[in-house]
């Protein structure tokens, strides 16, 4: 299958015995691309960062070229040395291989490593890495160790493969790296047990240089990107749960080169953009499909059919009206992206001939495509848009996506980007809009970002009947400041326009003009919108030409009603609460982070936070809580049911508690700020019908909560006695070390050899035993000795224990 980009030729995957590595060949090879001005500066800030060892991150926009820059670091640091490289997807390793050969200059042997099933879908789809292609820790290790003294070396791996990486440097002896790259870094970053953060550890992958690189880094208390409109100078700050941060400077280095959004469009490296709303109510559907009055839409057809026919016409209506070649539609769900694009089609001929595009493709891709589906259906879209706008056989191409093009996979530039659905990621949303951004230097070229908005026909004041007097509801003129304090009041967060306010704080967080044009819409707030003139009998299927907002860069395109959305859009973008609902967020922070849980109880203390928190979980029970902040909220461990039995409410305590603690093994009679946790736990160790949801969440905290409290603690003591030092040998009645000497390793161990003879261990913890080599076996010919195998013998149960993610914390904590 060919690619959308010139690709080299590649080897498939080979078997772990295949023959000698592949070489990037030297004719293929060419000198390194000169970089611009910026790379430069961002090569020589990571250089001067890390050069004697340690970590840096490296920001720069998506489009900017971050792959070249990575490459100019490899050449400066490690030209003769061994280099990791790791991206996230199998077509990104693609990508990254032949970028750093051809474009980058890195030569020298070139590793694949990837997952077994990452390998054969490449070799399925015609795969083109001109490497060695391994799915095997030993053979890894085995290509690496075989370079000769000075010979560079580059292992391009995918998160998924990132154990195997692991098991290289545990068992098979994988040396250093002298410089690992981390690509989209903003991925490790989050839960600092998820399995990628592995990557910081120089315990699991000893490296002497690390290199992070993201265009939307991801910041625990970023709050200009939370709530990026509204007054982002005061906002109030405050402490936040630690997490995996990419502003902690102990894991991901100081931020050394920033090159944001803003400068590479300001440059000229990437396009500028305009925001388009294109707005569809219930009465232009009623019109489109010829029904009498509004109410008869429901008894035609379902919510969800309205909504994607809504969202097809305010698409094709933005395509035929800017002249769109190349549009990519961003989906929340695969189901939704396919069934958009397989009835656009019929949508479109519901429409009148100026109102859509004349010729149209559209297909939807999906993260769940295999890469052979996904690149055919790239090839389409290019083949079926042209290359050049007016050739003939041109199409307008649409391409329904769902998590996939939010990260540079390689495919044709494209004008637009459209959010189907509300995105409350900051990162997602970034990482899309970059898509439409791409241009060559100085392009002069101009992108959109699409945000359809269907407004059913009690949000715009229809009594249902179709009558176009309905535009002369009260609603429509009420007076502005009473506008807001009901909105203050109502916190309509999930009104139709909230996926506006999604994309608008996201551009915030990265582009400061947004802030400035934000700021001109405010001059315009109390200026009164001229109202559209009734149309006359016979003309009421002709359309009002498209009113734009007052700030160029917003323009609203909307049939009916456009007083009332231009109003509405104004007093949106200046919430007043904004700042009250972040300033009181910043206090429940602080509470979690005292108490360990969002549960206060002491109305005496806490009446702010208590009758705030209430508020919440009635917004968020009427479906009116902004999805961002229910995120915000979650984060905390907020109880989203105040059921004095209900299982979220345990949940938050138990997770209180091993934050403390760093394990579940809760004894029955512990409270925590009086609620009974230890009970509650009992309970769910007791309990045969957690659902899958449930039994992850603890997982998630302890893999090991099943197990009776009592042998669960003195198992992880023996854990915290290896790890200073202690040895499985020795006599039985020996102390423990560090700060646990009362604990007696050789008399546990003894006990858990007299209680496998009896059956009473269970098969759990017969194998955690079995995973450290530590079999006691209750044979008196040994006196005081406990047999013990020889460390090294089984490696399945060395990798076995690996997988046991448990936390040794004081030792104080397990007695």
């Amino acid at each position: 299958m060919e690619s959308t980009s010139t690709t080299a030729a590649q080897d498939g995957p080979t078997r772990p015995d295949a023959g000698p590595p592949v070489l990037a060949q030297p004719g293929r090879i060419l000198n390194p691309l000169p970089l611009h001005g910026f790379q430069k500066d961002a090569v020589a800030a990571a250089v001067r960062a890390v050069k004697d060892g340690g970590r840096a991150t490296v920001v720069a926009a998506t489009g900017s070229g971050k792959t070249l820059i990575a490459a100019g670091c490899a050449r400066r640091l490690a030209a003769r040395g061994r280099v990791l490289v790791l991206v996230p997807t199998i077509e990104l390793l693609e990508q990254t291989a032949e970028a750093w050969a051809l474009k980058g200059g890195r030569k020298g042997l070139a590793v694949a490593a990837c997952s077994r099933e990452e390998a054969l879908e490449s070799a399925e789809a015609g795969g083109r890495v001109r490497a060695e292609v391994s799915t095997q820790a030993v053979r890894i290790a085995d290509l690496v160790r075989a370079a000769g003294p000075g010979e560079p070396v580059t292992v391009y791996a995918t998160y998924a493969s990132l154990e195997r990486i692991v098991q290289a440097h545990l068992l098979y002896g994988l040396p250093a790296w002298d410089l690992v790259v981390v690509d989209e870094a903003h991925r490790t970053a989050g839960a600092q047990g998820k399995a990628w953060a592995a990557v910081h550890a120089d315990d699991q992958v000893p490296a002497v240089r690390r290199l992070y690189f993201t265009a939307t880094p991801r910041i625990a208390d970023d709050r200009r990107a939370q709530e990026g409109l509204a007054d982002l100078a005061d906002l109030t700050g405050g402490a936040l749960p630690e997490l995996c941060s990419m502003d902690d400077d102990r894991i991901f280095g100081p931020t050394v080169s920033t090159w944001t959004l803003g400068q590479g469009i300001e440059h000229g490296y990437l396009a500028d953009y305009r925001v388009l709303v294109p707005v569809v109510t219930d009465e232009d559907l009623r019109d489109l499909l010829n029904l009498p009055a509004v109410a008869d839409l429901r008894t035609q057809r379902s919510n969800e059919e309205l909504l994607r026919l809504a969202l097809q016409i305010a698409v094709l209506r933005a395509v035929a009206d800017l002249r769109l070649r190349r549009v990519i539609t961003f989906h929340s769900r695969v189901a939704a992206a396919r069934e958009f694009a397989a009835t656009l089609p019929a949508a479109a001929d519901l429409l009148d001939e100026q109102d859509r595009p004349e010729r149209i493709w559209a297909k939807a891709v999906a993260g769940t495509d295999r890469l052979r589906e996904r690149r055919a259906a790239f090839a389409e879209f290019r083949a079926h848009t042209g290359d050049r706008p007016g050739e003939e056989g041109e199409e307008c191409g649409i391409l329904a996506n769902s998590r996939l093009l939010s990260e540079g996979i390689d495919i044709a530039a494209v004008d637009a980007v459209c959010f189907a659905d509300p995105k409350s990621s900051v990162i997602d949303i970034v990482q899309a809009v970059g898509r439409a951004l791409r241009q060559s230097y100085r392009q002069g070229k101009v992108s959109w970002i699409i945000i359809p908005v269907h407004l059913p026909a009690p949000a715009v004041g229809d009594d249902g009947a179709g009558d176009e007097t309905a535009a002369a509801d009260p609603a429509e003129v009420r007076d502005a400041g009473e506008a807001v304090k009901a909105e203050a009041d109502g916190e309509i967060e999930a009104s139709s326009f909230r996926t506006i306010w999604r994309v608008l704080r996201a551009l915030a967080a990265h582009d400061a003009r947004v802030v400035g044009r934000i700021t001109e819409l405010r001059a315009h707030r109390a200026q009164p919108q001229p109202t559209a003139p009734a149309p006359a009998a016979d003309a009421e299927q002709q359309p009002a030409p498209p009113q734009e907002s007052p700030a160029d860069w917003l323009r609203i395109d909307a049939r009916r009603h456009t007083a009332q959305i231009l109003q509405t859009v104004k007093l949106r973008a200046f919430n007043p609460r904004a700042s009250e609902w972040q300033r009181m967020h910043a206090v429940a922070a602080v509470f979690h982070i005292e108490h360990g849980h969002l549960d206060p109880t002491d109305k005496a203390t806490h009446p702010g936070l208590i009758s705030w928190l209430a508020r919440q979980r009635h917004l968020h029970g009427q479906g009116l809580l902004d999805p961002a902040r229910v995120g915000e909220l979650d984060a905390l461990g907020m109880i989203w049911s105040k059921n004095a039995n209900a299982w979220e409410r345990g949940h938050a305590y138990a997770t209180a508690f091993h934050r403390t603690h760093g394990h579940l093994a809760i004894p029955a009679t512990a409270k925590l700020d009086d609620y009974a946790v230890g009970a509650w736990m009992r309970r769910q160790r007791r309990a045969e019908h957690l659902t899958a949801e449930q039994t992850a969440k603890l997982d998630a905290l302890d893999e090991l909560w099943r197990l009776e409290p009592d042998w669960n603690r003195s198992y992880r003591r023996l854990l915290a006695y290896l790890e200073a030092g202690g040895t499985l040998t020795g006599p039985v009645n020996r102390t423990g070390l560090g700060e646990d000497p009362a604990f007696r390793p050789g008399a546990w161990l003894r006990k858990q050899a007299a209680a496998r003879t009896a059956g009473k261990l269970t098969e759990r913890q017969a194998a955690l035993l079995d995973a450290l080599h530590a079999v006691p076996v209750p044979d008196a010919t040994h006196g005081p000795q406990a047999s013990v195998r020889r460390a090294g013998q089984n490696v399945p149960e060395r990798a076995m224990l690996s997988s046991v993610r448990v936390s040794v914390r004081r030792s104080a904590d397990l007695v």
